[in-house]
């Protein structure tokens, strides 16, 4: 998964790779034994973009536990 090319994907698709990709990252690259802080692992975010980040990814597993 971490060579494809996300370009030629439709935007479903990019999206669930993207997440998925994030996913892989956080749980086998910066888990609390990693050493890496919230703020080094959000910080090509502002703050305008982590709460709108937050409240997609929330909107997200609320429908997902519907």
């Amino acid at each position: 998964m971490e060579n494809m090319d996300t370009t030629t994907m439709n935007t479903d698709d990019t999206v669930i790779v993207t997440l998925r990709r994030c996913g892989h990252y956080l749980h086998h690259s910066a888990g609390k034994d990693s050493g890496k802080t919230n703020a080094e692992l959000l910080a090509a975010l502002n703050d305008d973009e982590k709460k709108t980040l937050a409240e997609l990814l929330g909107k997200c597993l609320k429908s997902w536990k519907e």
